[in-house]
């Protein structure tokens, strides 16, 4: 017990029945009179998979280049609390600014509650009281994504003077871009030199894409020394950014990627099966085999390099 922090929606179900109990009034009653109607926000509510509302957009899941589109799910209304939202970027932004200053909690109680839960075993969950939370480039960062089509994000120091708040929705996109990379973009460009994590990947896609060996190893310099030397952060990193081009652009692009990851983290078991699978999507089979083999000679008990062997072998 309390070692780890995992994504569960039945908390959400729960304080959902206390705020009902308590008040008597049900959760969308609350929300309208608490947050939609005081703050006007006309494009936000909570509606049946199956409604028709004006101006709403259907979803769409991109996969290898085309969009499907999303047999929503019909929720029930008591799990509204968790579920069926719809809104809009000026909303969203609407709603974050007047909580961040205080219009709901006030701003003292709202910054100890944005602190990551601590663990028993002496390190940090991911959560603050059920926003998503992270350190990077010197700002504390708390809200929610939503796969690769929402990002509501908070950015604040500590002593909260310099924030930026930012929105991001997209009813789906063809490659399934993620939205962390989307928002780093964002950040890189809003200014370089304090996000420098934020350039750096910036800086990595377009040397990727640009097959820039040289530029490559200049990055990884940069980045282990950003990053203090910490292996565990330099390989998520890479892991992240590499498999963003993969799915944001193509298979093809991101080699290049997975090359350098490889070469960087030899005795990692995951960066020569990343490497494979990249290969075995282009229909490199010869490739594949040679990286999941040497998958296995790191860690005999990868599933994922037994199971695409046996894959492989079954389909010759």
């Amino acid at each position: 017990m309390g070692t780890q922090n995992n994504y569960n929606n039945t908390n959400f179900l729960v304080l959902s029945a206390i705020l009902e109990k308590v008040t008597g009034k049900t959760y969308g009653e609350l929300v309208g009179s608490i947050i939609i109607e005081p703050l006007h926000l006309t494009n936000t509510g909570h509606a049946s998979a199956r409604a028709v509302i004006k101006n709403m957009v259907s979803s769409y899941t991109g996969s290898n280049g085309q969009l499907i589109k999303n047999r929503e799910i019909d929720w029930s209304t008591y799990s509204f609390a968790h579920s069926a939202l719809y809104s809009t970027p000026a909303d969203l932004t609407t709603f974050m600014t007047a909580l961040v200053t205080g219009k709901f909690i006030n701003v003292s109680t709202l910054k100890k509650l944005w602190q990551p839960m601590p663990l028993v075993n002496g390190l940090l969950g991911r959560y603050a009281f059920g926003f998503e939370y992270k350190i990077k480039d010197g700002y504390q960062q708390v809200g929610h994504d939503g796969g690769n089509r929402v990002k509501l994000r908070h950015y604040f120091n500590d002593d909260q003077d310099d924030s930026y708040t930012i929105a991001y929705m997209t009813n789906g996109n063809s490659r399934g871009v993620w939205t962390d990379i989307l928002a780093d973009s964002l950040m890189a460009i809003i200014d370089k030199d304090q996000f420098k994590l934020a350039k750096l990947g910036e800086n990595f896609i377009t040397f990727t894409l640009d097959n820039n060996h040289r530029l490559l190893r200049e990055f990884y310099t940069e980045l282990t020394t950003v990053l203090k030397g910490d292996t565990k952060k330099i390989e998520r990193f890479i892991i992240n950014y590499s498999y963003g081009i993969m799915y944001g652009v193509s298979a093809k692009s991101s080699i290049v990627a997975f090359e350098l990851y490889a070469e960087k983290f030899p005795k990692s078991a995951n960066a020569w099966d990343s490497l494979a699978d990249v290969w075995l999507v282009l229909g490199n089979k010869e490739k594949a085999i040679k990286y999941y083999k040497k998958t296995l000679e790191i860690d005999p008990s990868s599933s994922n390099a037994k199971q695409q062997l046996k894959n492989i072998s079954s389909n010759n």
